[in-house]
């Protein structure tokens, strides 16, 4: 069978479908939210009110003695990111690499290797899928950085 490129695809789907059309983009929107940010420039500003977020300073999270506890909230911190930059993955949406900007931020801003930013983005996904808890403390973050970003304020 011919593998045809996706926007053929959704095409055909919104001219010949609509109503499948439709029921496909409300399946989408209880994936992904509303709200998604574009700016890779503001990685650093957003992973520091992140931190603040969590209760850590950004040093602390640079995890020098590699205490669990930190590798975990910089899990969050992870994955926080990603659901902020890129929904699409972490929903499972797509199969598709995380974007080399927020793995560099993570890199630049936590003073950690590539392989430990790539790490810590992996393992942060496999635990939002498998831990409530992490996967609750994500989205909290989510919704008081979306929260921020709609207001002046800079508290969590």
């Amino acid at each position: 069978m011919n593998e045809y490129p996706a926007n053929i695809l959704v095409k055909v789907l919104y001219q010949e479908y609509p109503e499948i059309a439709r029921k496909v983009v409300l399946k989408v929107k209880e994936h992904i939210p509303d709200h998604t940010f574009t700016d890779y420039s503001q990685i650093t500003e957003v992973v520091r009110l992140i931190s603040f977020c969590i209760g850590e300073s950004v040093e602390s999270l640079k995890n020098k003695d590699k205490s669990r506890k930190l590798s975990n909230d910089r899990r969050v911190l992870a994955v926080t990111l990603l659901k902020l930059y890129q929904p699409e993955i972490l929903s499972n949406l797509v199969n598709t690499n995380v974007n080399s900007s927020l793995i560099f931020g993570l890199q630049d801003i936590l003073q950690v290797s590539k392989k430990t930013a790539y790490h810590d983005m992996r393992v942060g996904r496999q635990h939002y899928h498998l831990y409530r808890d992490f996967r609750e403390n994500v989205n909290d973050l989510y919704t008081k950085i979306i929260y921020h970003y709609g207001k002046e304020t800079r508290s969590c």
